[in-house]
Protein backbone atom coordinates (compact mmCIF):
# COMPACT_ATOMS: atom_id res chain seq x y z
CA UNK A 1 0.00 0.00 0.00
CA UNK A 2 1.28 3.96 -0.84
CA UNK A 3 0.41 6.83 0.73
CA UNK A 4 1.43 10.71 -0.61
CA UNK A 5 1.81 11.45 2.71
CA UNK A 6 4.89 11.31 4.99
CA UNK A 7 4.88 9.31 8.21
CA UNK A 8 4.08 11.68 10.92
CA UNK A 9 1.10 11.84 13.22
CA UNK A 10 -1.59 14.77 12.99
CA UNK A 11 -1.07 15.62 16.50
CA UNK A 12 1.34 18.29 17.84
CA UNK A 13 3.74 18.33 20.93
CA UNK A 14 4.17 15.74 23.45
CA UNK A 15 1.36 13.66 21.62
CA UNK A 16 3.32 13.52 18.64
CA UNK A 17 6.25 12.65 20.18
CA UNK A 18 4.96 9.75 22.08
CA UNK A 19 3.21 8.28 18.61
CA UNK A 20 6.24 9.16 17.10
CA UNK A 21 8.48 6.98 19.76
CA UNK A 22 6.43 3.89 20.09
CA UNK A 23 6.36 3.77 15.98
CA UNK A 24 10.18 3.71 16.05
CA UNK A 25 9.72 0.33 18.24
CA UNK A 26 7.03 -1.08 16.12
CA UNK A 27 9.37 -0.41 13.01
CA UNK A 28 12.50 -2.12 15.41
CA UNK A 29 9.98 -5.35 15.88
CA UNK A 30 9.09 -5.13 11.88
CA UNK A 31 5.73 -5.08 13.35
CA UNK A 32 5.08 -1.13 12.15
CA UNK A 33 4.20 0.14 9.11
CA UNK A 34 8.06 0.12 7.95
CA UNK A 35 7.19 3.11 5.69
CA UNK A 36 9.75 3.54 3.26
CA UNK A 37 10.10 6.50 0.88
CA UNK A 38 9.80 5.92 -3.01
CA UNK A 39 9.62 8.31 -6.18
CA UNK A 40 6.18 8.91 -7.50
CA UNK A 41 5.14 10.33 -10.65
CA UNK A 42 5.45 14.37 -11.06
CA UNK A 43 8.05 14.47 -8.43
CA UNK A 44 5.90 13.25 -5.62
CA UNK A 45 7.08 11.53 -2.75
CA UNK A 46 5.16 8.40 -1.87
CA UNK A 47 5.60 6.29 1.56
CA UNK A 48 5.19 2.42 0.94
CA UNK A 49 4.89 -0.18 3.67
CA UNK A 50 6.76 -2.86 4.11
CA UNK A 51 5.17 -5.64 5.94
CA UNK A 52 5.63 -9.58 5.24
CA UNK A 53 3.15 -11.62 3.83
CA UNK A 54 0.87 -13.08 6.21
CA UNK A 55 2.16 -10.82 9.16
CA UNK A 56 -0.49 -7.63 9.47
CA UNK A 57 0.92 -4.44 10.65
CA UNK A 58 0.52 -1.93 13.85
CA UNK A 59 -0.31 1.77 13.73
CA UNK A 60 0.08 3.56 16.97
CA UNK A 61 -2.55 6.61 17.47
CA UNK A 62 -2.78 9.55 19.62
CA UNK A 63 -4.76 8.98 23.29
CA UNK A 64 -5.67 11.73 25.27
CA UNK A 65 -3.68 11.98 28.63
CA UNK A 66 -6.54 12.33 30.59
CA UNK A 67 -7.81 9.12 29.28
CA UNK A 68 -4.04 7.25 30.10
CA UNK A 69 -3.98 4.47 32.65
CA UNK A 70 -3.22 5.68 36.12
CA UNK A 71 0.66 6.10 36.49
CA UNK A 72 1.13 5.76 32.75
CA UNK A 73 4.38 8.39 31.61
CA UNK A 74 3.12 7.70 27.46
CA UNK A 75 -0.20 5.71 26.36
CA UNK A 76 -1.03 5.32 22.79
CA UNK A 77 -4.36 3.52 20.84
CA UNK A 78 -2.70 0.26 19.23
CA UNK A 79 -4.03 -0.43 15.76
CA UNK A 80 -3.73 -3.64 14.45
CA UNK A 81 -4.91 -4.28 11.14
CA UNK A 82 -4.81 -8.43 9.70
CA UNK A 83 -3.38 -9.64 6.29
CA UNK A 84 -6.46 -9.05 3.84
CA UNK A 85 -5.32 -12.36 1.81
CA UNK A 86 -6.17 -14.49 4.92
CA UNK A 87 -9.12 -16.82 4.14
CA UNK A 88 -12.21 -16.46 6.10
CA UNK A 89 -11.88 -20.02 8.12
CA UNK A 90 -8.33 -18.99 8.61
CA UNK A 91 -9.48 -15.54 10.17
CA UNK A 92 -9.71 -16.51 14.04
CA UNK A 93 -6.74 -18.20 14.32
CA UNK A 94 -4.95 -15.33 12.38
CA UNK A 95 -5.67 -12.79 14.88
CA UNK A 96 -4.71 -14.85 18.19
CA UNK A 97 -1.70 -16.09 16.40
CA UNK A 98 -0.47 -12.59 15.58
CA UNK A 99 -2.05 -10.27 18.15
CA UNK A 100 0.08 -12.54 20.27
CA UNK A 101 3.20 -12.07 18.70
CA UNK A 102 2.46 -8.25 18.79
CA UNK A 103 1.68 -8.61 22.57
CA UNK A 104 4.78 -10.57 23.30
CA UNK A 105 7.03 -7.87 21.16
CA UNK A 106 6.16 -4.69 22.84
CA UNK A 107 6.37 -6.71 26.73
CA UNK A 108 9.87 -7.43 25.28
CA UNK A 109 10.61 -3.80 24.96
CA UNK A 110 9.20 -2.90 28.16
CA UNK A 111 5.74 -2.07 27.37
CA UNK A 112 2.51 -3.13 29.11
CA UNK A 113 0.15 -3.96 26.76
CA UNK A 114 -3.66 -4.60 27.39
CA UNK A 115 -6.09 -6.31 25.71
CA UNK A 116 -8.84 -3.90 26.99
CA UNK A 117 -11.78 -2.41 25.31
CA UNK A 118 -14.10 -3.99 23.18
CA UNK A 119 -13.14 -7.84 22.40
CA UNK A 120 -12.80 -7.82 18.62
CA UNK A 121 -14.51 -9.97 16.42
CA UNK A 122 -12.38 -11.42 13.58
CA UNK A 123 -15.39 -12.03 11.66
CA UNK A 124 -17.05 -8.18 11.21
CA UNK A 125 -14.10 -6.28 12.61
CA UNK A 126 -11.63 -4.46 10.25
CA UNK A 127 -8.56 -4.01 13.20
CA UNK A 128 -8.36 -4.77 16.62
CA UNK A 129 -7.22 -1.87 19.13
CA UNK A 130 -4.72 -2.58 21.71
CA UNK A 131 -3.95 -0.07 25.26
CA UNK A 132 -0.25 0.12 25.25
CA UNK A 133 1.94 2.28 27.58
CA UNK A 134 4.77 2.73 29.78
CA UNK A 135 4.62 3.13 33.67
CA UNK A 136 6.71 5.94 34.99
CA UNK A 137 9.31 4.36 37.95
CA UNK A 138 7.64 3.07 40.90
CA UNK A 139 4.05 2.91 39.94
CA UNK A 140 2.65 -0.53 38.82
CA UNK A 141 -0.20 -0.86 35.90
CA UNK A 142 -3.81 -0.65 37.53
CA UNK A 143 -5.22 -3.99 38.24
CA UNK A 144 -8.23 -4.87 36.19
CA UNK A 145 -11.37 -6.56 37.37
CA UNK A 146 -12.01 -10.16 35.42
CA UNK A 147 -14.60 -9.57 32.35
CA UNK A 148 -13.81 -5.62 32.98
CA UNK A 149 -15.36 -4.64 29.57
CA UNK A 150 -17.58 -7.42 29.09
CA UNK A 151 -20.70 -5.00 28.69
CA UNK A 152 -19.19 -2.91 26.22
CA UNK A 153 -22.06 -2.75 23.19
CA UNK A 154 -20.64 -3.89 19.62
CA UNK A 155 -21.04 -0.91 17.07
CA UNK A 156 -23.58 0.35 16.36
CA UNK A 157 -25.02 -1.00 12.59
CA UNK A 158 -27.73 1.36 11.94
CA UNK A 159 -27.49 5.54 11.54
CA UNK A 160 -30.33 7.73 11.67
CA UNK A 161 -31.06 11.65 11.59
CA UNK A 162 -30.73 13.39 13.83
CA UNK A 163 -28.50 11.78 15.92
CA UNK A 164 -29.53 9.60 19.24
CA UNK A 165 -26.06 8.56 20.51
CA UNK A 166 -24.07 9.13 23.96
CA UNK A 167 -22.16 11.44 21.93
CA UNK A 168 -24.87 13.13 20.31
CA UNK A 169 -26.63 13.25 23.76
CA UNK A 170 -23.79 14.61 25.91
CA UNK A 171 -22.74 17.64 23.17
CA UNK A 172 -25.91 18.37 23.13
CA UNK A 173 -26.68 18.78 26.48
CA UNK A 174 -23.25 21.11 27.27
CA UNK A 175 -24.51 23.16 23.97
CA UNK A 176 -27.83 23.75 25.74
CA UNK A 177 -25.94 25.49 29.14
CA UNK A 178 -24.30 28.37 29.58
CA UNK A 179 -20.74 27.11 28.70
CA UNK A 180 -20.96 28.58 25.13
CA UNK A 181 -20.77 32.30 26.88
CA UNK A 182 -17.17 30.55 29.00
CA UNK A 183 -15.88 28.39 26.60
CA UNK A 184 -15.84 26.27 23.61
CA UNK A 185 -16.80 22.69 24.69
CA UNK A 186 -16.31 20.02 21.90
CA UNK A 187 -16.85 16.18 22.91
CA UNK A 188 -14.54 13.75 21.24
CA UNK A 189 -15.48 9.55 21.47
CA UNK A 190 -12.79 7.42 22.27
CA UNK A 191 -11.49 4.17 21.85
CA UNK A 192 -12.93 1.62 24.11
CA UNK A 193 -9.54 0.31 25.49
CA UNK A 194 -9.69 3.80 26.62
CA UNK A 195 -13.07 3.60 28.68
CA UNK A 196 -12.56 2.77 32.81
CA UNK A 197 -13.58 -0.54 33.25
CA UNK A 198 -16.74 0.38 34.99
CA UNK A 199 -17.95 2.82 31.99
CA UNK A 200 -21.03 2.32 29.79
CA UNK A 201 -19.57 5.19 27.98
CA UNK A 202 -16.37 7.61 27.52
CA UNK A 203 -15.59 11.15 26.06
CA UNK A 204 -12.82 13.47 26.24
CA UNK A 205 -14.14 16.95 26.30
CA UNK A 206 -11.32 19.50 24.79
CA UNK A 207 -12.40 23.24 26.38
CA UNK A 208 -11.22 26.09 24.75
CA UNK A 209 -11.42 29.25 26.89
CA UNK A 210 -13.43 31.91 25.50
CA UNK A 211 -11.12 35.41 25.37
CA UNK A 212 -10.30 36.40 28.89
CA UNK A 213 -11.58 33.34 30.88
CA UNK A 214 -8.48 31.54 32.35
CA UNK A 215 -8.39 28.09 31.58
CA UNK A 216 -8.78 26.33 35.33
CA UNK A 217 -12.25 28.23 35.60
CA UNK A 218 -13.22 27.16 32.03
CA UNK A 219 -12.37 23.96 32.74
CA UNK A 220 -14.07 23.66 35.98
CA UNK A 221 -17.36 24.94 34.55
CA UNK A 222 -17.06 22.26 31.77
CA UNK A 223 -16.50 19.49 33.96
CA UNK A 224 -19.48 20.56 36.47
CA UNK A 225 -21.80 20.97 33.71
CA UNK A 226 -21.04 17.25 32.55
CA UNK A 227 -21.48 15.84 36.43
CA UNK A 228 -24.63 17.29 36.41
CA UNK A 229 -26.16 15.27 33.87
CA UNK A 230 -24.39 12.27 35.46
CA UNK A 231 -21.33 11.41 34.65
CA UNK A 232 -18.15 10.95 36.04
CA UNK A 233 -15.09 13.51 35.00
CA UNK A 234 -11.45 12.99 35.66
CA UNK A 235 -8.72 14.71 34.34
CA UNK A 236 -4.96 13.61 33.89
CA UNK A 237 -2.79 13.56 36.71
CA UNK A 238 -0.06 16.62 37.42
CA UNK A 239 2.93 14.28 36.93
CA UNK A 240 1.88 13.58 33.29
CA UNK A 241 0.77 17.26 32.21
CA UNK A 242 3.33 19.26 33.91
CA UNK A 243 3.27 22.72 31.73
CA UNK A 244 0.86 23.98 29.81
CA UNK A 245 -1.74 23.33 31.84
CA UNK A 246 -4.27 20.75 30.85
CA UNK A 247 -7.12 21.72 28.38
CA UNK A 248 -9.20 18.43 28.74
CA UNK A 249 -10.68 15.79 30.93
CA UNK A 250 -12.22 12.80 30.66
CA UNK A 251 -16.48 12.50 31.06
CA UNK A 252 -17.91 8.72 31.72
CA UNK A 253 -21.25 7.12 32.78
CA UNK A 254 -21.62 4.21 34.73
CA UNK A 255 -24.78 3.27 33.57
CA UNK A 256 -27.23 1.91 36.38
CA UNK A 257 -24.73 1.51 38.86
CA UNK A 258 -23.54 5.52 38.59
CA UNK A 259 -22.82 7.26 41.69
CA UNK A 260 -22.85 11.24 41.61
CA UNK A 261 -19.37 12.69 41.83
CA UNK A 262 -19.53 15.91 44.73
CA UNK A 263 -18.05 19.27 43.94
CA UNK A 264 -15.54 18.78 46.52
CA UNK A 265 -13.95 15.81 44.33
CA UNK A 266 -14.52 17.18 40.76
CA UNK A 267 -11.48 14.64 39.01
CA UNK A 268 -11.82 11.78 41.41
CA UNK A 269 -9.07 8.99 40.40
Amino acid sequence: MTRTQPPTSPHYGAARTVVAAVTADLDQLRIGENLTRVHGQDGQTVWRRAIAPGDGWCRAQHAPVCAWPRGAALCVVLQWWPCRQTPPPQRGAHWAARLDAVTAGLRSLGYTVEHAGRRPDPATDRHAELLVYRTRPGRQPPRRPPGAWAHVPPPRSTFGWPENTPHSRLQTRINLSALPHVADVTVRDLATCLWPPSARYAACVTVTPAPGSPTHEALGSAAAAVRSHGYRTRQAEPAVTGTPPPTAFLAYHDGPDFRSVTAAHPFPH
